[in-house]
């Protein structure tokens, strides 16, 4: 029997991982990485109505394991605290590199 994983009010799960929003320029908390796009791909949508983990950001580009940023918060959603309107979109807010 396999445990599923519990994730926080903030975080979306996917694959046995939990997976957070946070303003703290690429730096992840303990015991997490960031995601793959692909991952983000894939949880994306899953993020409207989450929160920043502890801290708003000041770029709405999100940070993956890939080398480019190309996935962006749309502005409804970008650094402005509360819950998020939609989750992050490719090319969103001009994140393509």
């Amino acid at each position: 029997m396999s445990t599923v994983k519990t994730c926080a009010k903030y975080e979306v799960s996917h694959s046995n991982h939990c997976y957070y929003l946070d303003g703290s320029g690429g730096h992840c908390a303990r015991g997490y990485k960031r995601a793959s796009e692909a991952v983000l791909k894939t949880v994306a949508s899953k993020f409207k109505g989450k929160t920043y983990k502890s801290k708003v950001s000041d770029n709405c580009c999100v940070w993956t394991s890939n080398t480019d940023e190309n996935w962006g918060m749309p502005v409804s959603s970008c650094n402005i605290p509360g819950t998020f309107q939609s989750g992050p979109v490719l090319g969103g807010s001009g994140c393509t590199q």
